[in-house]
């Protein structure tokens, strides 16, 4: 799990959960000493990793900034260039890195946010940067990366307006959540404040030049996170409070996003999804809206700020080749990791739906 530092004394940007007499609890991943800040060659602030369940290879994006929303006034403090590290978990050994340029990603103004893996070395990375958000795309092969910008990827300034339970806030995000077809050729995106969601074509993505997206439809209601299956797209509805699915081989209408599962209580600002090749899709309510506006109650009293939920869906990650028949047990599967992104946890439930 990452735990981004948008705020001052997040000790570890990034996360295993183990278990401590009887709880669940944080321990720094890969190490504490890996989590230095203002040493580059430490993890800075992680707001999102993919693990790719056929080789164990997690790749790392780091902003290299923090203190992004700090509730007494304090400045952003721009420490290291943005940078990628793909790190082999099952070997505990460091695979690659990749320092970002300045003219492909931000130093000072980035904010990297979702990362798909295409099948053929390439990586998608969504930097919902204020202003002018766009997708990062980088070609493991030669250790390269290109920027690609375009105004379907700016905020819409028509959906700011987020209601969630009755509480009004008003959000102005880029590009954020990211999706990548089974096959690797179609890439799907959406801006965090708008209601649209887009397609292009990862050859035109690898290419990086007169790149034209193509708009799909709209959604429900604003989305954060969302990922592909084997069959169908999930995401977040954050006006809804629920987790909804659509088949990419059907047009995109009110008719055909099916609700997946709601709760205006627990499923607040549904924000980050994985598979865990067992058939069960697991996904982070984190309330942001809540701490956003320095509305969170953290002695505990109130309950969880932040869950973590999982339902059965009988589906895989878009990384894994589906079965040729029969429901997903678990047996057959390569191995299957979670990824999961939770804003700072102080107290967690995890919550299974049956």
């Amino acid at each position: 799990m990452t735990s981004p530092r948008w705020r001052l004394g997040v000790p570890a940007s990034l996360n295993e959960v183990v278990m401590k007499n009887g709880k669940p609890v944080f321990k720094p991943y890969p190490s504490m000493e890996m989590q230095e800040i203002g040493n580059c060659s430490s993890l800075q602030f992680v707001n999102t990793v993919e693990i790719n369940p056929q080789n164990g290879w997690m790749w790392i994006i780091d902003t290299g900034r923090i203190n992004y929303f700090s509730p007494n006034g304090t400045q952003v403090q721009n420490i290291c260039p943005a940078k990628l590290v793909i790190y082999n978990i099952e070997t505990s050994t460091e695979i690659q890195r990749f320092i970002f340029p300045s003219d492909v990603v931000s130093p000072t103004g980035n904010y990297l946010n979702d990362i798909v893996l295409g099948n053929n070395g390439y990586a998608y990375i969504t930097d919902a940067a204020r202003g002018d958000g766009g997708l990062v795309v980088y070609n493991f092969n030669d250790n390269s990366a290109h920027r690609i910008v375009h105004d379907f990827m700016k905020a819409d300034p028509n959906a700011t307006v987020f209601n969630i339970s009755g509480i009004i806030s008003i959000v102005s995000g880029s590009i954020n959540g990211i999706a990548l077809s089974p096959d690797s050729r179609s890439l799907y995106f959406c801006p965090l404040t708008s209601y649209n969601l887009y397609k292009i074509s990862t050859e035109d993505a690898r290419k990086g030049t007169n790149v034209t997206p193509r708009f799909v439809g709209r959604k429900v209601s604003q989305t954060d996170g969302m990922i592909m299956g084997q069959d169908n797209l999930y995401f977040g509805a954050l006006g809804l409070n629920a987790v909804y699915k659509w088949d990419p081989t059907t047009n995109l209408t009110l008719q055909t996003q099916k609700l997946v599962t709601q709760d205006n209580t627990g499923m607040q600002w549904i924000s980050t999804f994985a598979f865990d090749g067992k058939g069960y899709l697991w996904f982070t309510a984190t309330k942001v809206q809540d701490f956003r506006a320095n509305r969170m109650d953290f002695s505990g009293n109130s309950g969880a700020n932040f869950r973590v939920w999982k339902i059965k869906v009988d589906e895989n990650s878009y990384l894994v080749p589906k079965p040729t028949s029969g429901p997903i047990s678990g047996g057959n599967t390569p191995v299957s990791y979670l990824r999961i992104i939770l804003a700072f946890t102080v107290v967690v439930t995890i919550v299974a739906l049956l």
